[in-house]
């Protein structure tokens, strides 16, 4: 990965040393649009051309149907954004020199004329310092009281999604030793808890045959995530649970937290949580879906518990199941969101863009009732499809506090 990386920025230098050569005086504002539209082009097609693109397939320890095939890995957009904001702020400074410095005038009318190349520079680089490497990284609590009159005491969640780990480092210790220092009453994991990627096939334990018919080792970052929740020890009065994101989770979650307090629910189930709330956990196909579906049996909904529905995929929420609190992931807030406009994608089907991240009341439209949603930004990033940035999408962990409410007389 680390060779592909450096063979692609050596050859965008390259091309925008030359781009900016010939974007040069007369007729600059011409040349500087066609010239910023050509290096957009180049670095995409050098990303596609040099980015590590291609499935693998990777042997499971101890499966008795050996191997398994992970999705196409694309660093191709982990190279564009890095070409947009690195080889793109040189070219945008590299622009604003060949007016200064080939153009008639004084020193402001250089300056005037060189404005938009300077200023847009600035932005570049700051805008790439921001989503490549604070925002990343800058994780935050958020917190959200719901009252109901289903409750007669306060229960505090914990609730962590999307850590998409493929590598599990110092940022992915503290994500998780921030959800146990919240001393939640109940811990609720959202899934997707590793993704394979470049990064994540340099060293021991899993054999993977990689793109191109190359071959090499692969981390076991089961094992590596096992060890830190282990080492973290996670535990809450009313439990930890844990959905998964993706098929394949629900047949490593008994190795993802073996010895650990953590309870993986592979399939759709509802359990009783203390004395006054239900806890329904769906398991990965099911969240997708928009089906109006009972998840309780009649006594369960004569008990007039509070139910929490837990999944991966907020899509569930859609159908306006018979919960009072919906929690899910999945989204990442969109990663990129531009403010006043909000998420440009959030990678699902039927949900409404606007509620793609954050606490939103829903109203179903059949009976009026009103559901609250709360979709996680998650705390990892897409390292697959998309590229390794947030861009005024931090990541998250909630802490939602459920308070008792005034009987209505």
């Amino acid at each position: 990965m680390l060779k592909i990386t450096v063979l692609y920025h050596i050859l965008m230098g390259l091309t925008v040393l030359y781009l900016i050569y010939c974007c040069r005086p007369p007729r600059f504002g011409i040349k500087f649009c066609f010239y910023s539209f050509t290096g957009i082009l180049l670095a995409l097609i050098y990303a596609v051309f040099i980015g590590d693109t291609g499935a693998f397939a990777y042997e499971i320890p101890n499966r008795p149907n050996g191997q398994y095939t992970v999705a196409p890995l694309f660093s191709n957009l982990r190279l564009f954004a890095q070409g947009v904001f690195i080889e793109g702020s040189l070219f945008l400074f590299g622009s604003f020199l060949q007016i200064y410095f080939r153009t008639a005038g004084n020193r402001s009318q250089k300056w005037k004329k060189g404005a938009i190349p300077f200023f847009l520079a600035i932005a570049a680089v700051l805008t790439g310092i921001d989503s490549m490497l604070i925002e990343p990284t800058a994780l935050q609590v958020k917190t959200t009281v719901i009252r109901s009159e289903k409750i007669t005491k306060p229960i505090k969640i914990a609730f962590i999604t999307d850590p998409q780990m493929d590598l599990v480092g110092k940022y992915e210790e503290r994500a998780f030793q921030t959800v146990k220092d919240l001393n939640a009453d109940l811990i609720l994991l959202g899934g997707d808890y590793i993704q394979f990627s470049r990064s994540s096939v340099e060293k021991d334990l899993t054999v993977y045959q990689a793109f191109k018919g190359k071959h090499g080792k692969a981390r076991d970052l089961g094992g590596e995530l096992n060890a830190l929740l282990r080492r973290i020890d996670l535990s809450a009065p009313l439990g930890c649970f844990a959905i998964a994101g993706k098929k394949y989770e629900r047949e490593w979650g008994n190795d993802l937290f073996k010895n650990t307090n953590i309870k993986m629910m592979p399939d759709t189930k509802t359990v009783e949580i203390g004395e006054d709330l239900l806890l329904t956990c769906i398991d990965p196909i099911t969240c997708w879906k928009n089906e109006r579906k009972d998840f309780l049996t009649p006594d369960q909904k004569k008990s007039g518990k509070f139910h929490l529905i837990l999944g991966h995929c907020p899509d569930f929420a859609t159908a306006f199941p018979d919960g009072d609190l919906l929690l899910a992931g999945h989204t990442h807030g969109g990663q990129i969101r531009i403010p006043f406009f909000g998420a440009l994608f959030i990678n699902t089907s039927k949900l409404p863009r606007r509620y793609g991240s954050g606490h939103s009341r829903l109203t179903d439209p059949e009976t009026g009732r009103e559901i609250d949603l709360i979709v996680s930004n998650g705390t990892g990033m897409e390292r697959g499809m998309g590229p390794r940035i947030r861009f005024c999408c931090l990541p998250d962990i909630w802490c939602i506090e459920i308070i008792p409410a005034k009987n209505r007389d």
